[in-house]
């Protein structure tokens, strides 16, 4: 994918490689870390 578009499950956004290079290299972002859950403790 290129550029940016919605989500197809309503809620949020989908970025391309191409939105996520320009990001972290303007942002000085050496890693970005995703997860799904919210582990308790």
């Amino acid at each position: 994918m290129k550029g940016w578009g919605y989500s197809p499950r309503g809620a949020g956004y989908l970025f391309g490689s191409d939105i996520v290079k320009t990001f972290c290299h303007t942002n000085n972002v050496e890693i970005i870390a995703r997860a799904h859950q919210l582990v308790m403790d």
